[in-house]
């Protein structure tokens, strides 16, 4: 009896212990699925920073690139010629890879085709133009538009990436700038460009919801309206500093 108990105390050693090794060898397995899961999803997020990063840069720099060819700077002696041309390889890829709105992506698509038209148009007007006050003058309407639709393309693309929480960070290196600022004009003048841009040229709605009214062309409007009350006191500040200096 002694042996039989003895036996049946070490199958019940044994199947505990089995058991036990059986769970963890469950949990080890489990723990490395997830880990691996968890892995593929970090990879997958960090793809898909990089992708708008790199599409909201090229915006960015498509935008300081068409500041630097405004008219009145080519009255300072630039050279016509070196217009430059918008590069959209990284936003191609974006839209070729990443699930976007169907309102963003027509309004990306649309801006990826029509902003070549706009940079063209404004190098014909400058060439026919030449350089001093008829540049100004006659050209200033397509530099503007050119220079809007290129500045909203960036900015769509980060208000996207802030309204997703993996994609947000990539918000935080692009700092507000001098290069996506709407700059001066006629009261209303993105809003109305739109909507005649959506009458005569196909251009689709600007995307709807929240994430999007911030940089809408409404917005813009206001900003643009912001910045002229900052330059004009930019300007009376200097004036009235020049005017000190030269009392004193």
């Amino acid at each position: 009896m002694v042996f039989t108990a003895v036996i049946a105390g070490s199958t019940v050693i044994y199947v505990v212990v089995t058991g036990l090794l059986v769970w963890v060898t469950r949990r080890s397995t489990q723990k490395l699925v997830e880990d691996g899961r968890a892995s593929r999803e970090a990879g997958r997020a960090e793809r898909r920073r990089a992708v708008i990063r790199a599409a909201i840069a090229e915006g960015v720099e498509n935008s300081r690139a068409w500041m630097a060819v405004q008219p009145r700077r080519l009255t300072l002696g630039e050279k016509q010629w070196l217009v430059p041309r918008p590069e959209f390889r990284s936003l191609t890829a974006l839209i070729d890879s990443m699930d976007l709105p169907a309102e963003v992506v027509a309004y990306l698509l649309w801006a990826r085709g029509y902003s070549p038209d706009l940079r063209d148009r404004y190098a014909a007007c400058i060439a026919a133009n030449g350089e001093g006050a008829h540049a100004v003058d006659n050209c200033r309407g397509l530099w503007d538009a050119a220079l809007d639709l290129l500045q909203s393309t960036a900015l769509l693309l980060k208000a996207h990436a802030a309204s997703e929480a993996d994609l947000a960070p990539v918000v935080a290196g692009f700092a507000p700038g001098h290069w996506l600022v709407a700059q001066p004009g006629p009261p209303r003048m993105r809003e109305l460009e739109h909507l005649q841009r959506m009458a005569m040229d196909g251009a689709p709605v600007w995307p709807t919801g929240d994430a999007y009214a911030g940089c809408s062309p409404e917005a813009r409007d206001r900003e643009g309206e912001r910045t002229a009350r900052r330059q004009h006191d930019q300007l009376h500040g200097t004036l009235d500093a020049v005017g000190r200096v030269r009392l004193s």
